[in-house]
């Protein structure tokens, strides 16, 4: 407590989040920088910006599965999203 000021439980857990977000946020870099772990940074930065979105704020937009003509095989992407996606929840 500075000069005497009071602190309140709000405050005192956005400093936490607000340090731990920053912690976080430079091991997702560090983690990103090094070709072995890139994979792992890359996902701990996406689920840091989702986690720091309120839910208010969270896209209901719904994305159709779209596949190329001819295609029986779901798309890379879409897997590795799906494994994202339940991962983050």
């Amino acid at each position: 407590v500075r000069q005497g000021g009071r602190v309140s439980q709000e405050s005192s857990v956005r400093e936490f989040r607000q340090a731990a977000g920053q912690h976080l946020r430079a091991l997702a870099k560090r983690k990103r920088s090094k070709p072995h772990t890139m994979v792992q940074g890359t996902r701990l930065l996406l689920c840091l910006d989702m986690y720091d979105c309120p839910l208010h704020e969270t896209p209901q937009q719904v994305v159709g599965h779209v596949r190329p003509p001819g295609s029986l095989q779901t798309p890379a992407l879409i897997s590795w999203l799906r494994t994202y996606q339940t991962s983050c929840t």
